[in-house]
């Protein structure tokens, strides 16, 4: 479990180089994130959209909580979308759910970090969005987010291709 850290070209006539890191979002690598928040211009989470459970809601509600706060520490927004893989499958989530869904579990998220940082009287935490407010991605994320579907196995890519040039 380790990032993958490569570069491609964006296309053969132009000659531009992307970087592209694959970090997977386990909670022991979260200490690696802050370098490569601060070099990021796009920030894509991949997610099954045919295994959504409440799980998988709360590690990756997790994960975006420590990106966006980061995002805001650092000064940087950059664009960020939740691809929803496998889409073309039957029983595949919608990502108008996913959306509420992840801003529910991130606004009970807002609420309990901000307990204990206030508890530890923390000056340097950030807590996303308002006290007292549900979170809302437009309003709170620090930065674009959008959604999308699509599927790897079908070689439906175009709305990620499209976000990343």
């Amino acid at each position: 479990m380790d990032p993958n850290d490569k570069t491609f070209p964006v296309s053969l006539l132009s000659g531009t180089i992307l970087r592209v890191v694959d970090f997977p979002g386990h909670a022991r690598l979260r200490s690696l994130l802050p370098p490569l928040i601060q070099s990021a211009a796009k920030i894509v989470f991949l997610v099954d959209a045919n295994a959504f459970d409440a799980i998988q809601v709360r590690e990756l509600s997790d994960l975006m909580y420590d990106v966006f706060t980061e995002c805001i520490r650092c000064g940087r927004e950059p664009d960020v979308l939740i691809a929803l893989n496998k889409s073309e499958l039957e029983g595949a989530i919608d990502p108008t759910k996913v959306r509420s869904l992840l801003e529910k579990e991130l606004d009970t998220l807002k609420t309990s970090r901000h307990t204990m940082e206030t508890e530890g009287n923390d000056e340097l935490d950030i807590i996303l969005g308002s006290e007292g407010q549900a979170f809302d991605f437009n309003n709170d994320a620090g930065c674009d987010v959008d959604f999308c579907k699509l599927s790897v196995k079908t070689g439906d890519l175009d709305p990620l291709i499209d976000f990343i040039q």
